[in-house]
């Protein structure tokens, strides 16, 4: 293929240029002994190609000429991003790029087919082989803070559907690049907005199915259930857990596991150890001799303690709520009245 069909090809791809100034300033000179021209740069790396931003990031360190330089970068087409050189007790001095590069780069990584950075630094190249990797679990990581402020039943079917709109967003960015036919870019492109959708309703729709009447921990009603007879199923989790989460919504949130609960006549305890001066969380370890969270902890009628920590699943719920005995409906209600009390 010669250049200039090479050319045509590439004509439509968006690219930003990144460069580090400093750093190919310094590499130039006490390597090659040379300067750098930062014009044939930036023509070399977008060719014909259409370039979205070109950002050239600088170092103030009020030496003569500085702004003169600063002012040709941009009469080249860059975007100058500068900060203060740091000079530190004893006049050690720092002055790097590598984090506003690395923000830059990946928020405008979704707007760009092709991404150019020009640095004499090698800690870059992880950053550039996963760029696009990276932005699905980005949008998760913002998700999970919003996720917070939703009530306690609708966080875990958001905090599960985040992990899915974060892979339909992967495969929008990553399945398909330039050179991929138009027929199968759409294709993958309608399965993910497909997916999106078919799961939003899923796991964000109303429910208004039963679910388990989750009493807040307090041992004293913990153990006078024990003392009568009754079943404790105590779920400690935190606000900050993911996995607690992930766990509710895939075995607590299941119509078959409320049933059960019910029907077996458990009190249900969600123990919640958000913060370390929470009784639950003291109660966890010294009580129980569990590290960390998630663990299910049920009291058996007959005194003992089935233990089940980590990622669980409702299998391992059924099996151990399977053995016990069913209650009567109307020593449930009875039940019920005593924990309203």
């Amino acid at each position: 293929m010669n250049d200039k069909t090479s050319e045509n090809i590439y004509s439509e791809q968006r690219i930003g240029v990144f460069v580090d100034v400093q750093n190919m300033y310094y590499s130039a000179r006490n390597i090659y002994k040379a300067k750098v021209n930062f014009q044939t740069i930036l023509k070399e790396a977008v060719k014909n190609r259409q370039l979205i931003r070109a950002i050239a990031y600088v170092i103030k360190a009020d030496v003569k000429d500085e702004s003169n330089f600063f002012e040709a970068l941009k009469s080249l087409g860059y975007e100058v991003k500068a900060k203060d050189l740091q000079v530190f007790y004893g006049g050690a001095k720092k002055g790097d790029w590598d984090i506003g590069i690395a923000m830059d780069m990946i928020e405008l990584a979704p707007k760009l087919d092709a991404v150019v950075l020009i640095s004499g630094d090698g800690d870059f190249v992880p950053l550039v082989k996963h760029i696009k990797h990276a932005m699905g679990f980005l949008l998760l990581l913002i998700a999970v803070k919003m996720i917070m402020a939703l009530r306690d039943e609708m966080k875990s079917n958001v905090l599960v559907y985040a992990v899915i709109l974060s892979f339909c967003t992967w495969m929008w960015g990553c399945w398909v690049v330039f050179s991929t036919p138009f027929k199968r870019k759409v294709q993958i492109r309608v399965i993910a907005v497909v997916l999106a959708v078919v799961c939003g309703f899923g796991f964000l729709a109303s429910d208004k199915e039963a679910h388990i009447d989750w009493q807040p921990y307090d041992a004293t009603v913990i153990q006078a259930a024990k003392e009568s007879g009754q079943g404790v199923l105590i779920k400690f989790t935190a606000d900050w857990c993911t996995t607690c989460a992930i766990v509710d919504k895939l075995v607590y949130q299941r119509k078959d596991i409320v049933k059960l609960v019910e029907r077996k006549g458990l009190l249900a305890i969600k123990a919640d150890t958000t913060t370390a001066e929470m009784k639950a969380t003291i109660d966890l370890s010294s009580v129980y001799n569990e590290p960390a969270v998630p663990v299910t902890i049920i009291l058996l009628p007959d005194g003992g303690e089935k233990h089940l920590p980590g990622f669980i699943k409702k299998e391992d719920v059924r099996e151990v709520l399977e053995g016990l005995p069913d209650v009567p409906a109307g020593e449930r209600e009875e039940n019920q009245v005593m924990e309203s009390w």
